[in-house]
């Protein structure tokens, strides 16, 4: 899923957003958002030597699914890319792996109500389109329409199709 956040507010407050998403990926490389500093994953799900094993109804699976119980996304912010970091106003763009990051965004508003969160998430492959927003602790998603959007049918199939236009996050 592609993802574009705007975040405004007061500089002192954007400053410490930053630093509390900041993180390292497994190579040590710093990265612009990481989920893991806003709901850090347990040591017992990070070991890979202890398998999570969960039964139900006689049917065995192994969790990865972590993170798409607490954080809404099955992967940590992929490919983040800074578009703007100026006074009052920090816009990132990022990818997720299958689904959105709600959980993560929904923390994120309540540990900063002073801060207000903008933004849009889509994915083409199924044509897919929202728009999030949080202010004052509350958070929203709204299902968007895709061909306003876009300027597209859903029936299209170029799947190469968005563009920077795309991450445009709404004030």
């Amino acid at each position: 899923m592609y993802i574009g956040l705007t975040v405004t507010g007061p500089t002192d407050e954007i400053s410490q957003f930053q630093e509390t998403v900041r993180g390292r990926d497994e190579n040590g490389k710093e990265v612009t958002i990481d989920f893991t500093r806003v709901i850090p994953i347990p040591e017992e799900v990070r070991n890979p030597f202890s398998a999570q094993i969960h039964i139900d109804d006689h049917h065995v699976t192994y969790s990865p699914s972590w993170c798409g119980r607490n954080w809404g996304a099955f992967s940590n912010a992929l490919f983040a890319e800074v578009l703007e970091d100026s006074a009052g106003t920090f816009w990132v763009q990022f990818d997720t792996v299958g689904d959105f990051p709600d959980l993560v965004i929904e923390k994120l508003v309540e540990l900063f109500p002073q801060l207000t969160f903008d933004g849009s998430a889509f994915e083409n492959v199924e044509k897919f389109y929202m728009t999030f927003e949080g202010r004052n602790g509350q958070f929203t998603v709204q299902e968007g329409n895709y061909t306003e959007a876009f300027g597209e049918e859903d029936h299209d199939e170029d799947d190469e199709s968005y563009s920077s236009e795309i991450w445009v996050a709404s004030s």
